[in-house]
């Protein structure tokens, strides 16, 4: 029933029952009468300029639509003695298994690198368990309502 829901669905079925219809009634060994060869000409062309207009209107659509989706991670558990960490995110393929990220901190609306991350595993519940290296004048992470987890990591980053 999901099919009929939609207009073009339902436009394109009527149209196609139409056109079977108005073949069925010419026999093969009869001559195509003119009548016959203008209304299938007229459907073919109404149809073709209907998909038309609907692809163009689709990419309309889709130009529209933002692409741009914040990365929103949320912490779970910080564990400061193994200096793990157990987080979610909203856009589930930007982190995979033994990939990088940052961590830093945000003070007074300026967010500071404190650490680098990897990521170990993550499970069915899309749970991110990783692991995190401190910066050298870092002693440990501060609390969880100022950390940030941001996916993107260059290489100046990898090599500390």
């Amino acid at each position: 029933m999901r099919y009929i829901k939609k207009k073009e669905n339902l436009l394109t079925a009527i149209i196609t029952t139409l056109l079977a219809l108005l073949v069925w009634f010419i026999s093969p060994y009869d001559l195509l009468p003119a009548w016959t060869f203008v209304v299938s000409s007229v459907l073919f062309l109404f149809t073709l300029w209907y998909l038309i207009i609907q692809k163009f209107d689709y990419d309309r659509k889709l130009s529209l639509v933002p692409f741009n989706v914040p990365f929103e991670p949320k912490i779970v558990r910080v564990n400061h003695q193994k200096c793990e960490l157990l987080f979610t995110v909203n856009i589930k393929n930007i982190l995979t298994t033994n990939s990088f990220f940052l961590i830093l901190s945000k003070i007074n609306g300026f967010e500071y690198i404190i650490a680098r991350g990897r990521v170990v595993s993550i499970n069915e519940a899309d749970l991110i368990q990783a692991t995190y290296d401190m910066l050298q004048d870092v002693s440990e992470l501060p609390p969880q309502e100022n950390l940030i987890i941001k996916p993107t990591i260059t290489s100046s980053y990898l090599e500390w």
